[in-house]
C-alpha cells in the first residue's frame, strides 16, 4: 500500500471502513452473476463490462445511504438491466436473431461455456434463447441468479402473478424444446 494509502485508510472512520469492507465483499460475491446478468442482456463482452463498472460505481457512491432492509443484489441487477436498457437503446438496432445467436457465440464463461460441456447442455441453452425476451430474462433472473418471485416483479415492475405466469411459461416452452429433442 502507499503511503497516501495508509494516511486515507487512517483517516477514515470505523464506520467507513466497515462501509468498505462490505462493499469489497458484495462485489466479491456478485461480480461473476452480476457479469453473466449484464452480458446476457447486452449480448456484448465489452458492453458487459462496460454496464458491470458503472453499476458499481453508482452502488459504491450510494452504499452507506442503501436501504438495508431489501437485498443489494437485487438492486445491483435493477442497475445492471436500467443501464443495459439505456445501452441497447443508444446502439443501432440488430434483429434478435442476430443478437440470440451472439449470446450463444460468446466465449465469456457462463451458461455459453457450460453449454459447450455437452450436447444437451447446449439444446437447453437455445431453448432458452429462443424464449420471447420478457420470458427469456425472467427465467434467467429466477434460476440463474437467484432472485426469488418478489425480487423480480419489483425490478421489473411487475405484479407477481405475472412474473409467475411468465416463468411458468417460459419453463413449459423450454421443458417441450427439450422433449422433442430428448425423444
Amino acid at each position: 500500500m502507499t503511503a497516501t494509502g495508509v494516511m486515507e485508510t487512517a483517516l477514515m472512520s470505523p464506520e467507513a471502513e466497515s462501509e468498505a469492507g462490505a462493499f469489497a465483499g458484495f462485489f466479491e460475491q456478485t461480480r461473476r452473476r452480476a457479469y453473466g446478468f449484464a452480458l446476457h442482456l447486452a449480448g456484448d463482452r465489452e458492453e458487459a463490462m462496460d454496464i458491470l463498472q458503472e453499476a458499481y460505481l453508482r452502488l459504491h457512491e450510494r452504499w452507506a445511504g442503501r436501504d438495508r432492509t431489501r437485498p443489494a443484489t437485487a438492486w445491483l441487477y435493477a442497475v445492471i438491466r436500467n443501464l443495459a436498457i439505456d445501452h441497447l437503446r443508444r446502439r443501432t438496432r440488430r434483429p434478435e436473431a442476430e443478437l440470440d445467436q451472439s449470446l450463444l457465440a460468446s466465449p465469456a464463461p457462463g451458461p455459453e461455456a457450460r453449454a459447450e460441456q455437452g450436447e444437451v447442455a447446449r439444446r437447453l441453452w437455445e431453448a432458452i434463447t429462443k424464449l420471447p425476451p420478457e420470458q427469456r430474462e425472467i427465467l434467467l433472473l429466477r434460476d440463474w441468479h437467484g432472485l426469488d418471485y418478489t425480487q423480480i416483479a419489483e425490478l421489473l415492475g411487475l405484479s407477481l402473478g405475472t412474473v409467475s405466469s411468465r416463468l411458468h411459461h417460459a419453463r413449459e416452452k423450454v421443458r417441450e424444446q427439450m422433449r422433442s429433442y430428448l425423444r
